[in-house]
């Protein structure tokens, strides 16, 4: 496919950004004001959360992710705990494999009715990380460590995803599950960042990229240096990998996420990108 087709091709399925050469400088975004996050995420103090849900069908859902039926507990505003329903289900991909992961990455929906006057008013659409091979050390000590990472981009730049610590209890609705609870964090909805910077969440169709004219320059530069300060090469912004596009007047805001893979975290079967030399994510390019 030449280059003139591809920019065409990329033109008409993003409309609202611009295409490759359509701008002959770099956008630069005045830093914005973030409208105050969702009660879920305006407290860092963890959360005594429980799901019931049947877990270990949830487990054997690794090449299909059906809605599975549910529900999350969690106190009230009084103190006694309310049930909320939601639907549940697998997400991702490495973690998807069973060779990778014993446990698989969750998403809930929450049902907005249930939340109203709860900490999940106003939520949707929400990531779980936990442990993918619970019980072992070295892997359950991953989940701080990522939080961590997400909380250290809080530090640097607004335009980035709130996480939510969590004590999580699960309880298997299936008689031959038991309940387990362990650390876990919440991630913040791609559409709820997006509002409270005045934005749209953009997807990308698979195969497809932007060019890195689209983008302010200066989330690309706080991405770059963020990505770097971590050791992370599992990224790229104009290909929406592990990286978020924001549509904000026309103009693509990056802003990363998935950190597992950094030498930070280190988790055990992080490499990095290959044909960049590196022999490990503790390396530097």
């Amino acid at each position: 496919m030449t280059a003139a087709v591809t920019a065409l091709a990329l033109l008409a399925a993003t409309p609202a950004l611009p295409a490759a050469g359509a701008s002959a400088q770099q956008p630069s975004l005045e830093p914005d004001a973030a409208a105050p996050p969702a009660p879920l995420f305006a407290s860092h103090d963890e959360l005594a959360v429980t799901l019931t849900a049947d877990f270990t069908q949830l487990e054997g859902d690794r090449r299909t992710s059906p809605d599975r039926p549910g529900t999350v507990s969690v106190a009230g505003p009084d103190g006694a705990p309310v049930e909320i329903g939601m639907e549940i289900r697998t997400r991702a991909e490495f973690r998807l494999d069973r060779s990778n992961c014993f446990f698989p990455p969750l998403r809930i929906d929450v049902d907005g009715s249930d939340a109203v006057g709860t900490v999940f008013d106003g939520q949707d659409d929400l990531k779980i990380v936990s442990s993918c091979r619970p019980g072992r050390a070295r892997y359950d000590q991953l989940v701080p460590l990522e939080y961590l990472t997400y909380r250290a981009l809080n530090e640097v730049t607004d335009r980035s995803f709130r996480v939510r610590a969590v004590r999580l209890t699960l309880v298997d609705t299936d008689p031959s599950g038991e309940p387990t609870t362990r650390s876990a964090f919440f991630i913040e909805d791609d559409e709820a960042l997006a509002e409270r910077f005045g934005a749209t969440a953009f997807e990308l169709d698979e195969g497809r990229a932007l060019p890195v004219t689209a983008f302010d320059v200066r989330s690309l530069v706080t991405t770059g240096v963020f990505e770097y300060m971590i050791g992370n090469t599992d990224w790229s912004e104009v290909t929406g990998h592990n990286v978020a596009i924001l549509d904000r007047g026309g103009v693509a805001v990056a802003v990363p996420y998935d950190f597992d893979f950094s030498g930070l975290v280190d988790a055990p079967y992080a490499a990095p990108t290959r044909d960049l030399g590196l022999d490990s994510v503790q390396e530097r390019l």
